[in-house]
C-alpha cells in the first residue's frame, strides 16, 4: 500500500476514534495495522484531550469534589486540631509518593513531579507547623530536618530515584556542616579537612564497591563523596570568615587532584559509567 493510501485511512481511523463511530480499542488495533509507530507513544496532551472530550459527568463531579475538598483543608487548617494536621498532611505526602511510584514506570517526568511535590510540601508543612505550635527551637527544627532527610534518602532508595536520595544525603551534610560550626567555631582549616575528608574517601570506595550490584546506589555516592571532598572549602565560606582568595585556591588545588586521578582511573570509571 502507498504512502498516499495509508495517510487516507490513517486520516479516516482518527476521524473514527474523535467522533466515537467506533470504540478505542477498535481504532488502536487499526492503526497499528496501517501506522508503525503505536498509539501508546502519543504524547500525554493526546492522552489528555482525548480523556477530557470522552469523560462522562461522573468523573467531572469527581474531579470538582476532590478539588473543592482540597481547598476547603487550604482555607481551614490552621483551625485544624494539630492531630489532625499532621494526619492530613501525612496523608498528601504519601499520595504524592504513591502516584510518583506508580507512575516512574509510565512517565519519569511526571513521577519526579509528584515526589519532589510531596518532598518539597513534607519539609516546609513540618516547619511551618513547628512554628505555628511555638515549638519552634532550633534543635526541633534540626531534628526535623534530619527526618526528612532520612525519609528522602529511605524513599529515594526504595523508589530508585537517585535525585531524591541524593538530596537526603545533602539535607544530612548540610546539617553536619552547621553542627562542625557550632562545636568547632573557630576550626582551622586543616582540622575541617580530616572532618570531611575520611567521609568523602569513605562514600567514594562504598560507591566503587556498589558499582555492579546497584548502579543507582553507586552513583548516588559517588556524588556525596565528590560533594564531601568540596565541603571543608564551602563549609568555611557559608559558616566561618575565611579568606575568600585562599579558598578559591583550595578548591583549584582539589579540581586539580580529581582530574589527575580521574585520568589515571579513567579505564575503570568510564567503564564503570557505561
Amino acid at each position: 500500500m502507498d504512502q498516499e493510501k495509508r495517510k487516507i485511512i490513517v486520516k479516516e481511523i482518527e476521524h473514527w476514534r474523535s467522533s466515537r463511530l467506533l470504540p478505542e480499542q477498535y481504532c488502536d488495533f487499526l492503526l497499528n495495522l496501517y501506522t508503525e509507530q503505536k498509539p501508546a507513544n502519543r504524547s500525554f496532551s493526546s492522552f489528555a484531550a482525548t480523556a477530557v472530550k470522552q469523560g462522562n459527568w461522573i468523573y467531572w463531579l469527581f474531579g470538582f469534589a476532590i478539588i473543592s475538598l482540597f481547598y476547603s483543608v487550604v482555607l481551614h487548617f490552621n483551625a485544624f486540631h494539630p492531630g489532625l494536621q499532621i494526619l492530613t498532611s501525612t496523608i498528601f505526602v504519601a499520595l504524592c509518593y504513591g502516584a510518583g511510584a506508580i507512575a516512574r514506570r509510565k512517565s519519569q517526568v511526571f513521577a519526579l513531579l509528584a515526589i519532589g511535590a510531596g518532598s518539597i510540601f513534607m519539609l516546609f508543612i513540618g516547619i511551618y507547623l513547628l512554628r505555628l505550635h511555638a515549638i519552634d527551637g532550633n534543635h526541633w527544627i534540626v531534628l526535623y530536618v534530619a527526618l526528612c532527610s532520612i525519609v528522602w534518602i529511605v524513599a529515594g532508595y526504595l523508589l530508585r530515584f537517585g535525585m531524591l536520595h541524593f538530596c537526603g544525603w545533602c539535607g544530612l551534610v548540610l546539617l553536619y556542616a552547621g553542627f562542625l560550626s557550632q562545636t568547632l567555631p573557630n576550626a582551622s582549616g586543616l582540622e575541617l579537612q580530616l572532618y570531611w575528608l575520611p567521609a568523602s574517601v569513605a562514600f567514594l570506595w562504598l560507591s566503587w564497591l556498589l558499582r555492579g550490584r546497584n548502579k543507582t546506589v553507586g552513583a548516588v555516592f559517588f556524588l556525596v563523596g565528590a560533594l564531601l571532598w568540596f565541603m571543608p572549602e564551602v563549609g568555611q565560606m557559608i559558616f566561618y570568615d575565611a579568606t575568600v582568595a585562599l579558598l578559591q585556591w583550595a578548591l583549584f588545588a582539589k579540581m586539580g587532584l580529581a582530574a589527575v586521578a580521574l585520568f589515571i582511573l579513567r579505564k575503570k570509571w568510564i567503564e564503570w559509567v557505561l
